[in-house]
């Protein structure tokens, strides 16, 4: 929870955008050349990494969050330069089910400005009339695709 009192601009933005109740808002993309994606850009590199009690770390690299948290809600990049076992946390997940992936995501944005921003054809977006953001996203689990309707 957050101080609704706090001026920072991510609190005023994640206020804003979760007003009516919790939803996924984001899609980070592995960027594969965070470089050349932020001069392409023109925006920043911004590194971060995060340890546990016991050492083990995760170091990772974001660009694009200029419009993460701008009006469009558009994807950012991120690669990580280290401890790539551990992004997803220091514990191993528990599936009960096989795990497969992200199959396709629907955002609700302006057309130009995702693909402008993504610049990659291949990714498996779905652009939508709607709120920015997330709207759907198709998973693969246990060999089949399920949506999930946000």
């Amino acid at each position: 929870m957050s101080d609704p009192r706090s001026r920072h601009p991510i609190v005023a933005w994640l206020s804003k955008h979760l007003a009516e109740g919790d939803r996924l808002l984001q899609v980070p993309i592995d960027a594969g050349g965070i470089d050349a994606v932020a001069s392409r850009l023109q925006q920043p590199v911004v590194e971060n990494s995060r340890r546990s009690s016991d050492g083990r770390s995760v170091d990772w690299r974001l660009t694009g969050i200029a419009g993460a948290f701008g009006p469009d809600v558009l994807p950012f990049f991120v690669e990580c330069a280290a401890g790539r076992q551990w992004r997803c946390g220091f514990r191993p997940p528990r599936h009960r089910v096989s795990a497969g992936g992200v199959a396709w995501v629907e955002l609700g944005s302006d057309e130009t400005r995702v693909r402008a921003q993504v610049a990659d054809e291949s990714m498996p977006l779905t652009l939508a009339r709607g709120r920015p953001g997330v709207l759907a996203i198709g998973l693969r689990l246990d060999g089949r695709e399920v949506e999930l309707r946000i």
